[in-house]
């Protein structure tokens, strides 16, 4: 008998995990949203209810994601206008508590620093910490980008610049908390764009283990865990990213429980949250969970509905912009996927830095070196995204790239619709393991079939163990499921069928302890009505002897499959 979870199911149960909770005593509020490149600020209407801060930062929260969004633009504009400080203060911030830190384009003994704004709001007896993150400005954050591990020059958990510019926030960020006397029970809203998302991503998660980042790995080195501790409640922690460039290359940290508070939101037109590369020899990721938006690949399934969707979105976008009209990336994926597939031109992080050619560290490096250092009329523009590069070498292209990576994207999309609307479920890969010959129930204890899926390196994830099945379903999220997570869905006689988080790799342990088997292993894109893809459409698969009592392990990583070792 199959135990799969019907597509319709899953969408029912992602969109509960979406569900805003239910208005009490909501106000409405008025924001000069200030973004780079305009000329004056969009005042816009937001929702606002100090009671959500009663709900657990588990739960996704569009009011709070949207409040976010509003905040992570205006910060860009803050050293040249306040408008952060405007922005906070009709929010409101005391504005006596508004507190900037690293916005000069060079800080002297500081060089992965990046510009942040701390402030605090009183939110119906709550104190609410906002703590704003601005995205790169200037060479010497560029350069930051850059140090991916300048200081071994090899993979290592975090990417370098990122890590320690969140080690940087969160040392100044203990010291305000002590200065104002925050209590052990406040709320802490986290956000950031780009550079300052990626930053998010890794204060956020500081944050959440209390400054103890051991709370997920045993092995860590005492240079990962030198950070201030902090009493917060983790679900008093909430962590909106937009355009986040990956952070982490342990696949274990960043899919935690724990950390399913931080809530990364992705346009995947945008080329910038493909880098440092996904998968591969690189493999790095982000912390937490990610929130896709739609695009025309994404809904190639169902061209009305994006249509619809991009509609709603150019009127938001307009208000933003002075009146311009949102120009999408077609075939925006196949761009991404081109930039995270050049890892296989440069090799490794080891060859990176020790390659003398036009992508090695040394080359990017200098070229990074001749960027402006102090130009204030326009650096915002000029520096937001970084995608000047490529418009120039696809100038048919120059509208939706200039605008892929852009904070009036990112705040349209969310100001356009219904978490439901505008979030897109994951393509994840399905796996089938199917018996070649006298197919009998996997889950028949005279035959003791074994199979283990898990997150490489990390936890198991699901398991069929001498015929019982076993399922690790807790995550924190309102239903339950682990939306980004491997599952098993399904067993049937002589199968089994599970999900393997997109973008990510995982381990499938097979074992047959009563006797010789074959079988086939076959990995494929989950089909669904929104990507248009039928069942069966992009498989790998391999033929399988499994010898008596040995076990066999394989990989699955952008859906291909290969054994381990």
């Amino acid at each position: 008998m199959f135990l799969r979870k019907s597509v319709n199911k899953i969408a029912c149960a992602l969109c509960i995990a979406l569900m805003v909770p239910a208005m009490t005593s909501a106000e409405k509020l008025m924001l000069d949203v200030c973004t780079s490149g305009v000329t004056k600020p969009a005042a816009l209407e937001y929702d606002w209810d100090d009671e959500w801060l009663d709900h657990s930062s588990y739960e996704y929260n569009h009011g709070i994601a949207r409040i976010s969004g509003a905040i992570m633009s205006t910060v860009y504009l803050q050293t040249k206008y306040e408008g952060l400080t405007t922005l906070l203060t009709e929010f409101g911030c005391e504005r006596g508590t508004i507190e900037d830190h690293n916005y000069a384009f060079v800080e002297q003994g500081n060089p992965d620093k990046t510009g942040y704004t701390f402030a605090i709001k009183d939110a119906g007896g709550r104190k609410l910490v906002i703590v704003a993150l601005r995205g790169t400005t200037g060479r010497q954050e560029w350069l930051s980008n850059l140090n991916i591990s300048n200081t071994t020059r090899k993979r290592e958990r975090y990417h370098e610049g990122f890590w320690n510019a969140a080690k940087l926030a969160a040392d100044d960020l203990a010291v305000y908390m002590k200065k104002w006397q925050i209590p052990a029970d406040a709320r802490v809203l986290v956000t950031g764009h780009s550079r300052g998302a990626a930053v998010a991503d890794l204060l956020g998660a500081i944050l959440t283990s209390g400054g103890n980042m051991r709370m997920i790995r045993h092995d860590t080195k005492a240079a990962d865990i030198d950070v201030p501790k902090f009493s917060l409640k983790p679900d008093h922690v909430y962590v909106y990213t937009f355009a986040t460039p990956t952070t982490c290359t342990d696949q274990e940290v960043r899919l935690a429980a724990a950390y399913r508070n931080i809530i990364n939101i992705i346009n995947p037109e945008d080329i910038v949250p493909q880098v440092p590369f996904r998968g591969g020899s690189w493999s790095y990721g982000t912390i937490g969970r990610n929130y896709i938006l739609p695009s025309a690949d994404r809904l190639s399934g169902d061209k009305e509905r994006y249509n619809a969707l991009l509609e709603n979105m150019r009127k938001p976008f307009a208000a933003l912009t002075d009146g311009k009209v949102y120009e999408p990336v077609h075939h925006s994926e196949e761009l991404a996927r081109s930039v995270k597939n050049m890892q296989w031109a440069i090799g490794s992080v080891e060859h990176f830095y020790k390659s003398s050619g036009r992508l090695g560290w040394k080359r990017i490096v200098d070229m990074a070196s001749n960027m402006p250092v102090e130009d204030d009329d326009g650096i915002e523009e000029e520096y937001t995204g970084g995608t000047a590069v490529f418009i120039t070498k696809h100038p048919k292209k120059s509208a939706g790239l200039l605008y892929m990576h852009a904070t009036q994207t990112y705040n349209a999309w969310l100001l356009s619709g219904s978490p439901s609307e505008i979030y897109m479920p994951n393509n994840p890969s399905l796996i089938k393991v199917r018996m070649k010959d006298a197919p009998v129930s996997l889950l028949d204890d005279t035959l003791k079939f074994n199979i283990s899926v898990r997150v490489t390196g990390g936890e198991t994830l699901g398991s069929i163990k001498a015929g019982k099945l076993s399922l690790r379903t807790e995550d924190g999220s309102p239903d339950g499921r682990r939306v980004n997570d491997a599952e098993l869905t399904a067993v049937g006689d002589g199968e089994a069928h599970f999900t393997v988080p997109e973008g990510e790799s995982s381990e499938v342990t097979i074992e047959s302890p009563s006797c010789d088997m074959d079988i086939i292993l076959t990995s494929e894109i989950e089909a669904n009505a929104n990507n248009g893809l039928k069942q069966g459409e992009l498989t790998s698969s391999l033929d399988v002897h499994l010898t008596k009592g040995k076990p066999q392990t394989f990989i699955c990583a952008n859906r291909e499959l290969h054994p381990a070792g």
